[in-house]
């Protein structure tokens, strides 16, 4: 078992998934990022740029995971140290999805002005 509590047997459907997410997440990233060029500019355009940002590093940290899983290891940990990198992993997880929140609530104040 894993720290994200998988259990990793070689072939497992889990590294299958999330390969899958990493990639499902990097395309969603690229249409967000035609879609806030195509509005050209303005609130809209800002607002769908926080949410790509949030997919953007969402897509890293499927990365990280996806490493960690076919490596039995911990990168995070490795580089920062023990308690640091968990730290710095959860700090960016919140991030990511305090990002897509701001981008949503931004286009919600759109439609509501």
């Amino acid at each position: 078992m894993d720290m994200y509590g998988y259990g990793m047997a070689a072939g497992s459907s889990i590294h299958t998934l999330l390969l899958i997410e990493v990639v499902l997440g990097l395309v969603a990233s690229i249409f967000g990022i035609m879609a806030a060029r195509a509005s050209m500019g303005g609130k809209l355009s800002v607002a769908i740029t926080w949410i790509v940002v949030g997919l953007i590093t969402m897509s890293i940290g499927h990365m990280i995971m996806a490493y960690d899983s076919f490596n039995g290891g911990d990168i995070m940990n490795t580089i920062l140290g023990a308690p640091l990198g968990d730290i710095v992993f959860r700090i960016v997880v919140i991030f990511s999805f305090a990002s897509s929140i701001i981008g949503f609530w931004r286009i919600w104040s759109l439609t509501r002005a």
